[in-house]
């Protein structure tokens, strides 16, 4: 498991009980304050700026959308303890949205030439990749797009 003291994170077999991650949620939301880095800004501000800019009437976009991006960004780092939002950080919560997005029926009317965003994430194939793997080709796909 994590282990606070040394800064350790758990090995790839454990499971945290319910009160091991209880305990460390506690940590770090009192240990961290991301401030969001400069890579992860723009990727946020672009990926806001196309959509708000489709078509799409099925989820109003709102300044409240981008409000949204940064703090779940945030979130995301002190669950890595960080204190400073990254690059990865903010693709991780641009996946979460625009799989919750399409579950909700956004048409996905932002450009994308590979058709990969806004998509079931249950029929995409990537039963081939470790999630490693697969978080890398979506990134790519993101900063490409």
């Amino acid at each position: 498991g994590f282990d606070c003291a040394s800064g350790t994170g758990p090995s790839e077999d454990t499971t945290w009980s319910m009160e091991k991650l209880r305990a460390y949620i506690s940590i770090v939301k009192d240990r961290f304050q991301p401030v969001i880095s400069d890579a992860a800004a723009i990727l946020l501000e672009n990926h806001y700026e196309k959509v708000r800019s489709s078509q799409s009437f099925v989820i109003p976009v709102t300044v409240r959308f981008l409000e949204s991006l940064i703090r779940l960004t945030q979130a995301h780092a002190r669950l890595m303890y960080r204190n400073v939002a990254t690059l990865e950080d903010a693709v991780a919560v641009l996946r979460v949205m625009e799989c919750s997005a399409y579950a909700y029926g956004f048409d996905g009317n932002v450009p994308d030439i590979d058709d990969f965003m806004y998509r079931d994430p249950m029929s995409m194939d990537t039963c081939d990749l470790s999630p490693d793997e697969d978080f890398l080709v979506f990134e790519y796909r993101i900063l490409k797009r």
